[in-house]
């Protein structure tokens, strides 16, 4: 199991209710992806327009922790995948900024959770990504 960084510094609350749900609802999003070879931390999803695009990553396919979140539709409806492989907050804000919001979290935690090398750098490695996702709740509950 990966072992999060230590984040002790950050003053931030134990993580319960619709942000616990929420939490767990990505990592449910992760373990059930469509296509886990996919998974690619340094985007949020396949551009349909990108005519370069690997077939494994056909469009609409999802890569990042929050491309995958916002791809289900039936967990949520803060986040949309759009076609362009880019993820929109139905809210208006930019993707991490309603992350912060819809998840309860500090923008460095978003950071660590969401950004280019976030899950702890988890890349292309969606395993590596649910360990972080996972230690990060148990650090917060």
């Amino acid at each position: 199991m990966f072992v999060m960084q230590d984040t002790t510094e950050i003053d931030t609350p134990v993580l319960k209710g619709k942000y616990l749900k929420r939490m767990r609802n990505l990592v449910r999003c992760l373990r059930e992806a469509p296509e886990p070879r996919a998974f690619d931390m340094g985007q949020f999803g396949w551009d349909k327009y990108d005519e370069e695009v690997d077939p494994l990553h056909k469009c609409g396919t999802p890569a990042c922790a929050l491309g995958h979140y916002a791809a289900r539709r039936d967990l949520q409806r803060s986040f949309v995948l759009r076609k362009n492989g880019l993820v929109r907050a139905t809210s208006g804000e930019g993707p991490l900024g309603e992350a912060a919001q819809h998840f309860g979290l500090s923008s460095e935690e978003v950071y660590h959770l969401f950004e280019y090398d976030g899950c702890g750098g988890a890349g292309t490695d969606i395993s590596k990504a649910i360990d972080y996702i996972e230690s990060f709740i148990n650090r917060r509950t």
